[in-house]
């Protein structure tokens, strides 16, 4: 069973989803794509079903896999089929085809995380995900800069870690500052991380969340950096998430419309979660920014493995101040 993180309007992580039902508005608007029984090849294929995924595919560009040209006349036969084949062996890989599309699977998941809405969110991602990714730079210089003394930057980077860390009062100094270089460091090789099936760290980790959640900006599992590839392990109501894959930060409804300072503390913040050990978990102790009660009474070692003080460490290493939030 893996931990879920999701990042809420409330400015909060909670462990739980918040999904829209299939055929509600909020899912109507962002194009969830839902099926009631398989498609495809091992099928129940009822029409209405297989109208949804020959729709999908007909809405997903040809280079992500998808079938422009195909109709949408609620019949499985060896175009529909093949249709299906060919998308699961672009997202999935060969081993992996087997001309079906079950009921919340990876595959239907993926139809739903690729349609144009969620493709334009992911556009509006990838440029707030320049920003963080110059926040997660800027906070590994700082963390290697801490306790250098190495002239003003050196300062600056001792005074960012009090703020944020309360790193004089750490029982091993040494052992703070390398713990927090080696969590920038792993943020940092997100990035660098090249795809089997081409793309950069951000098409092989981040993707539009396929099932609409109401309020919730994003959400990933701890850990999540190190299952390449691997699904499920994601629990709710007792039912496991199998189209969960994760490896994967899911970028949600809400980042559509909050500001732009949330969208890349966001990104940040689960970031920090998508690269924890499991063993030593960067969890969530408080939120708020540095002067936050609930966060300045944290000890040094709590606000060390917690995703909201090394996100706003991060910002104000790079824009000199604290993230704005959406009221």
């Amino acid at each position: 069973m893996v931990q879920l993180f999701c990042r809420c309007d409330d400015g909060q992580c909670h462990t739980r989803f918040r999904e829209a039902p299939p055929g509600s508005p909020l899912a109507i608007r962002n194009a969830d794509v839902h099926v009631r029984g398989a498609v495809g090849r091992r099928g129940v294929n009822t029409p209405a079903d297989v109208k949804a995924v020959q729709r999908a595919l007909k809405l997903i560009p040809e280079k992500l896999g998808g079938n422009p040209g195909i109709k949408d006349d609620g019949i499985v036969g060896p175009i529909t089929i093949g249709a299906i084949e060919t998308f699961q062996r672009r997202h999935f890989g060969t081993d992996k085809v087997d001309g079906t599309v079950d009921v919340r699977q990876r595959t239907v998941a993926k139809l739903s995380s690729l349609q144009p809405i969620k493709l334009a969110r992911m556009d509006l991602a990838r440029a707030q995900l320049d920003a963080a990714r110059e926040c997660i730079r800027a906070g590994q210089t700082m963390a290697m800069l801490a306790g250098t003394m190495a002239g003003p930057g050196g300062r600056r980077a001792d005074e960012l870690a009090e703020r944020h860390f309360s790193i004089s009062r750490a029982t091993d100094r040494n052992a703070a500052l390398t713990f927090l270089r080696a969590t920038f460091q792993d943020m940092a090789q997100v990035f660098a991380r090249q795809s089997a099936f081409g793309g950069d760290g951000f098409t092989q980790h981040f993707e539009a969340e396929p099932f609409s959640n109401r309020g919730i900006f994003g959400f990933t599992a701890l850990g999540g950096f190190n299952d390449m590839g691997i699904f499920g392990g994601i629990f709710e109501a007792g039912v496991e998430q199998k189209w969960f894959r994760r490896d994967t930060i899911y970028i949600s409804a809400f980042y559509d419309v909050t500001t732009t300072d949330d969208r890349i503390q966001t990104i940040v913040h689960e970031l920090a979660h998508f690269v924890s050990s499991k063993a030593d978990a960067i969890t969530d102790f408080a939120y708020g920014d540095a002067d936050t009660p609930a966060v300045a009474k944290l000890s040094t070692r709590d606000k060390l493995h917690n995703a909201e003080s090394i996100a706003n460490f991060a910002f104000e290493a790079k824009f000199g101040r604290a993230p704005q939030h959406k009221t």
